[in-house]
Parts: C-alpha cells; structure tokens; sequence
C-alpha cells in the first residue's frame, strides 16, 4: 500500500522528456530543499543518456525501471504526446506534476483524476504562468469586490483554442480570474468569431458568480504583441494590472480618478515553476489540501464557455 511522504522524507522525482522546459524544471527541483532528481526518461535512449549527463542524473532506459527509483513524476506534455503514459505512472503509485495539462481533454482530465484518486497518489496540473502569489494581497480584498474586465490580445501566431482540446490559453485568464475572486461560476455567457481563415478571432465571454459579482473576459489573437490587462472594481477603489513582459504593473485609483498607490513586480516563467514545484512538494505531503482547486475549476470552465461557443459557431478556431 502506498505510504505518504512526511515532512521529513526527501522526495525522489524523475522527470519523462528532454525538452527545453525539461532542463529548466530539472534545475529548478534542485535548488528546493527535500527534492532530489535522481533520474530521466526519454523513447530515445541516445537522447536520455546526454540529458541525464548534462544534469547529473541517472539514464533510465526503460519505464519500468524509472518506476522502481521514484517517489514522483514530472512529465511535460506536447500536443502530440500520448497520454498512456501518465496513466501508467498514476497505476505506478507514483505522484504527477504535470505541465502542459492545457492539452488533455475535460473527458481524459477527469479519467486521470479518477486513475490518481484510486491509486492514492497525487495529480498537479500546471498550465501557463500561475500570477496568484504576484496577486496574493489583491485576492484577501475578494469581500469588497464588484466586477473583473479583463482584457487579452495574444498575437496572430497564437491560437486562442486549440482543436479537440481545451482552450489553452483561455485557462491562464480564467485562472486569473479565480485567483483574484473566491467564489463559485453560476452562469456562464460566451461567444466567440472567426474573422479570417488565417484564425485570427475574437472570444468574448462573462461570468457570474454566487458571491453576486461578475466578470468579463475579451480575448483575441489579433495584435503584433502580446497584451493583458485587468480592471478590478472594488467598493472605494479601481485596481489596474498591467502584464508587459513578464513586468506585472499595479495601479490603485480612487472613484475620482485620483491615484492612491502604483507597483511593480518582474514575473517569470522560472519564478511561476518553482512556485508550482513548491505547491505539488506541500500537496504531496499533504499540507495543502486544495491545491488544485482553483485549476480543476478553470478547467471546467472553460469546457463550459467551449460548450457555450460551440453552440454558435462553426468556426475552425473553437469548434471540435
């Protein structure tokens, strides 16, 4: 029977790819206290064995015996990539950090939360840059808040729903969102258009929730950079974000126009994921119970607003 670790058990982690973001996380588990990566798994031996030279780490030539030497698994999932092998860890009794989870389906979500709930192992999903512990002082202000407009350009290059998955980058906004709001999605609004064949489009859609405030989330992948902006209304103040190259720039003005406080903080990729890393470590060891619960319900959601879309359009971009 699988035992969970304490607080006092280093945890063992292999990590499944080579990739770039693979290096990344690898040097990442390293630099946190009671982690330790001691191995590497990749189809391509050739490709295992310059990995694990390069980090220091054990080649594992095949999955069976990567199993036998860790506690946990990271996988960093592609679009292309088969999902037998994330079930096959959870059957493993091994725990997952998962990054790229935006490329599994709500139906094949679900099947692998149930794999992970009935081996007794626990299944983190990671998708996009996580900006809660940037916005951990805005988000205790949730009793005094009115309305979210958030407002996203992504660049022509990018897909605002990727075919017969979840909308990738939709679950980084409505992650956002419920970073900042505590509070359950009761109604869902949505629409979405295609304006050229190339796939440049336009999502629009609002949320209502049960604490009486709403949302409005514009997306379109229409501009030459990338932009993001949130407005948040509050009682006796607006709170302007502004995301520009990894700088996250908080304005807070009165109802008057008049500015009360202005900040900024740098945000990146490193930072989000060994945020994340450090999230699964407590999750695992069951210090933190809900560690995925604001990512389950992003998921939902946007399986709903793909639903809603779905419903109204044809188009090549939303439609599956």
């Amino acid at each position: 029977m699988f035992v969970n670790l304490n607080l006092l058990t280093t945890m063992k982690i292999g990590i499944i790819g080579t990739d770039q973001l693979s290096h990344l996380i690898t040097d990442l588990i390293k630099s946190i206290d009671g982690l330790e990566i001691t191995g590497c798994y990749d189809p391509d031996y050739n490709l295992t064995k310059e990995f694990a030279s390069l980090h220091q780490i054990v080649p594992y030539p095949t999955l069976e015996a990567f199993f036998r030497y860790v506690d946990a698994v990271v996988i960093n999932l592609n679009p292309n990539d088969s999902h037998s092998v994330i079930e096959n860890c959870l059957k493993h009794f091994k725990h997952l950090f998962l990054t790229g989870a935006q490329h599994l389906s709500y139906e094949k979500y679900l099947r692998i939360e149930k794999i992970a709930e009935e081996s007794n192992v626990k299944f983190y999903p990671e998708f996009g840059i996580n900006i809660e512990s940037t916005l951990q002082d805005i988000s205790k202000k949730c009793h005094d808040l009115l309305f979210i407009n958030i407002n996203h350009t992504y660049t022509t290059s990018q897909a605002i729903y990727m075919n017969g998955l979840l909308p990738a980058l939709i679950l980084q906004d409505i992650n956002l969102v419920l970073s900042i709001n505590h509070a359950n999605v009761k109604k869902i609004n949505a629409n979405g258009w295609s304006l050229n064949p190339q796939g440049i489009g336009i999502l629009n859609a609002k949320l209502d929730f049960d604490n009486g405030t709403s949302s409005n989330l514009l997306i379109l992948n229409s501009g030459h950079n990338e932009k993001l902006k949130a407005l948040l209304y509050y009682k006796s103040e607006i709170i302007q974000v502004d995301f520009v190259n990894d700088l996250v720039k908080i304005t807070i003005k009165d109802y008057d126009d008049n500015q009360l406080d202005t900040f900024s903080h740098t945000l990146t990729h490193k930072d989000s994921l060994r945020h994340e890393i450090k999230h699964f470590q407590l999750f695992v060891q069951n210090q933190m119970t809900t560690a995925t619960g604001n990512k389950y319900k992003s998921i939902k959601v946007s399986h709903l607003i793909k639903e809603k879309i779905n419903h109204l359009t044809y188009s090549p971009i939303f439609y599956s």
